[in-house]
């Protein structure tokens, strides 16, 4: 078992599909990465912090415990522009596929922000372990 640093937020959610629910969303501290999501019913939601356990409940635990614990880094790096958001798009690809496919992954393309530099510029992403 691994311990790590977390931070929970509890939220109430309307829907006018399911009604009102509560969120409870547990984050890693580390690598800003959500561990897990549960939605419950207000009235099961009430029994529970009221003493009365094992309410029912939807859970949805992601796939991501490899990178839990690890601190994430950002880096915003450049590449041509060009005006056609599809073809930057493929700009973007080629060029972090060229330089940073081994040790990184894409965070943003950058193609949904305004940007007002010669070159695009976007975000990759790694996890490392902290010592």
């Amino acid at each position: 078992m691994k311990k790590i640093k977390g931070n929970i937020t509890i939220t109430r959610t309307t829907s006018s599909k399911r009604g009102d629910f509560i969120s409870i969303h547990i984050r890693d501290i580390k690598s800003s990465l959500c561990i897990m999501n549960v939605e419950i019913e207000l009235k099961q939601f009430a029994l529970l912090i009221t003493g009365l356990g094992f309410q029912d409940c939807n859970i949805e635990i992601y796939d991501n415990y490899k990178i839990l614990g690890k601190k994430r880094i950002l880096q915003i790096v450049l590449c041509e522009k060009v005006y056609e958001k599809e073809k930057q798009k493929k700009i973007v690809l080629k060029d972090y596929d060229e330089k940073y496919k081994d040790k990184w992954e894409i965070w943003d393309d950058g193609t949904s922000t305004q940007q007002n530099s010669k070159d695009h510029h976007y975000l990759i992403c790694k996890y490392v372990e902290e010592k």
